[in-house]
């Protein structure tokens, strides 16, 4: 029997929040609301049916980018917000547990459930909010943490990983350590961008093909294999002068590819937070 998870447990401090104090006006996210064609939405829009709207197939890109960016805004000032946050993120939040968790004891489950959210949690953080495809990026680090706890806890077990290891992650973890340490270590170092990082590890290590990638970020897909490309060479030459070393201290490189210029930030109005001040994790 398994009990309720870190993401149960979120899911239902969202629902207790919505409508208030998590919705957003029209304003909010101007000009992409007043662009966009929304019928049926009724202002102000709670997360909750902001949830539907983002998951609508016909819903543009630059409204759930705008979305995105004023959720996140609010979160990173409180903790109400970041509990929308994450009930925004549910669904591809929850996509990712069905993947990491798959075969795992209800221990595990609770525990990778856990790194999930937190993986999460540090992306709404960190993310720089000029990307374009905000969610994208945001499920590709929250996925990234549960594999790396799946991955822990089979080695605990003497399990093989099956189909959730990629046969690059082998091949790098051969030359540089475990392969999502090293990215998260290259990202740190200068030698490449979080976007990059991503990219590879989404690529290489979960084996989502570059067509999807490309589908899902609205970037060319041979736009996206050079700049792959170009971060794969940046991180060999890393690794063979040894700056990558974990021992190694920062060392200066070659600005890293930030890819093409990401469309304009919507304005934000950044107001009625809930407990402002409100930086910390759940």
């Amino acid at each position: 029997m398994y009990s309720d998870t870190a993401l149960d447990v979120a899911e239902r401090e969202f629902l207790r929040l919505v409508p208030d104090p998590l919705r957003l006006e029209r304003g909010d996210a101007a000009p992409a609301f007043d662009r966009a064609a929304l019928p049926g939405v009724v202002w102000p829009l709670d997360l909750l049916a902001a949830r539907t709207l983002l998951l609508a197939p016909g819903t543009d890109r630059a409204v759930k980018d705008s979305v995105w960016r004023v959720v996140i805004a609010r979160a990173r000032m409180s903790q109400d917000w970041m509990c929308g946050a994450i009930g925004l993120a549910m669904p591809a939040l929850k996509g990712c547990a069905r993947r990491c968790t798959r075969g795992l004891t209800p221990a595990g489950v609770e525990e990778v459930d856990a790194e999930i959210l937190a993986g999460f949690i540090a992306a709404v953080r960190e993310i720089r909010t000029d990307y374009a495809n905000l969610a994208w990026y945001l499920r590709c680090r929250a996925q990234r943490a549960g594999l790396r706890s799946r991955r822990r806890l089979l080695e605990q077990t003497g399990a093989e990983a099956g189909d959730h290891d990629a046969p690059a992650a082998n091949s790098v973890a051969s030359t540089g350590g475990h392969p999502d340490l090293l990215l998260e270590r290259a990202v740190s170092r200068g030698v490449l961008s979080l976007a990059e990082a991503d990219l590879i590890g989404a690529t290489r290590l979960e084996e989502t093909s570059l067509r999807d990638v490309a589908a899902a970020s609205g970037e060319g897909y041979w736009a996206l294999a050079k700049r792959r490309s170009r971060a794969e060479q940046r991180l060999l030459a890393a690794l063979e002068s040894g700056d990558l070393d974990p021992m190694a201290g920062p060392v200066a490189h070659a600005k890293p590819d930030l890819g093409p210029a990401p469309r304009a930030s919507s304005p934000l109005r950044v107001s009625s937070v809930s407990k402002p001040g409100w930086a910390l994790a759940l």
